[in-house]
């Protein structure tokens, strides 16, 4: 294949994977609050079917490897359309963030049912997003015949697979809700929810990172870091898409500094264990044993430490509530 054209398969490939995920979850966003009871939700779905059978012909057209957009040329319509849809799907994420982050309390969920339901949903769609993203990869390593890049993601495919079940499993507990539920009940679906206003502000930055692919454009501001804002993130070595991620966690550019240089260098995963108050130098151990700040948090508050979560992770117990079906 020649040079050029693989280049062109690649930026559409990744405007097609990104629509993919986004439109995809989407759907998944809308079956899961038709469930939870919003009657217009099925009208909204079938206007995100439509969408995805746009993006499942720019599929067919990459399988054939004709690229969809190619670097240096006039868009073409297909490719203008797409681009519209990248940015249709950056404004929905970053109002669905907007709207999530005020209710980030146990209190303000107990008093507002919808607003617990919105981030149920956005779970669910985050779980579907992430599957669709892996399986678009899968089929970038088939077409490209590049074996080795299929097999890689593949292995991928188990924990994407295991997060959308856990999507099920929770959408069916906020289904089952009574109609005055318990404090704890609306406390663990918050937990379960926690970080997902910063992983669609994580995907917004990528969709500006992809519409990048072809204008060869990414700086601070597509990072959302103003003029006045970026000396401090320069100054520390974070490139525009790093200092984006974490100023989008809640960090400022000393804090993720600190944090990165203390052994937490996931942006998302430090928002997770800060989002819980579970300091950097709590945090870093149970990072460093392969824990989330849900699963630090949960041995944490059953006394535990990382040494003995470790101990009982390695015999399959992955919650302390587990702990009674080992013998």
């Amino acid at each position: 294949m020649h040079e050029r054209l693989r280049d062109d398969l690649n930026v559409s490939h990744a405007f097609i994977n990104t629509l993919t995920a986004a439109y995809q979850g989407a759907y998944a966003f809308e079956q899961a609050l038709g469930q939870l009871g919003a009657t217009d939700a099925e009208a909204r779905a079938d206007a995100v079917s439509e969408r995805i059978d746009e993006i499942n012909a720019w599929w067919a057209v990459f399988k054939r490897h004709e690229p969809l957009l190619a670097v240096g040329t006039e868009l073409s319509p297909d490719a203008v359309r797409a681009w519209q849809l990248l940015g249709d799907a950056e404004e929905r994420l970053r109002g669905l963030a907007n709207e999530m982050r005020p209710a980030a309390e146990t209190r303000a969920l107990f008093a507002d049912r919808t607003a617990l339901y919105l981030r149920v949903a956005c779970f669910c769609e985050s779980a579907y997003a992430g599957e669709h993203f892996v399986h678009g990869l899968i089929c970038y390593g088939d077409v490209m015949n590049m074996p080795d890049v299929s097999d890689q993601y593949r292995q991928h495919l188990q924990s994407c697979q295991a997060q959308v079940r856990e999507a099920h499993t929770v959408l069916s507990r906020a289904v089952q809700l009574p109609g005055a539920p318990s404090e704890a009940e609306v406390a663990e679906l918050l937990d379960v929810t926690l970080t997902v206003p910063v992983l669609f502000a994580h995907r917004i930055l990528d969709i500006r990172q992809v519409l990048a692919r072809y204008t060869g454009r990414f700086d601070f501001l597509e990072g959302g870091i103003a003029e006045h804002e970026q000396e401090p993130w320069q100054r520390l070595g974070f490139p525009p898409y790093a200092a984006g991620q974490w100023r989008a966690a809640g960090f400022s550019p000393q804090q993720a500094y600190e944090w990165i240089q203390g052994g937490v260098p996931d942006a998302l995963g430090a928002a997770g264990y800060l989002g819980r108050d579970l300091m950097l130098e709590i945090a870093a151990p149970w990072f460093a044993a392969g824990m989330n700040g849900r699963e630090a948090a949960a041995w944490l508050d059953a006394g535990i430490s990382v040494q003995e979560a470790s101990s009982w992770r390695a015999r399959g117990v992955h919650h302390p509530t587990q702990r009674s079906q080992i013998a």
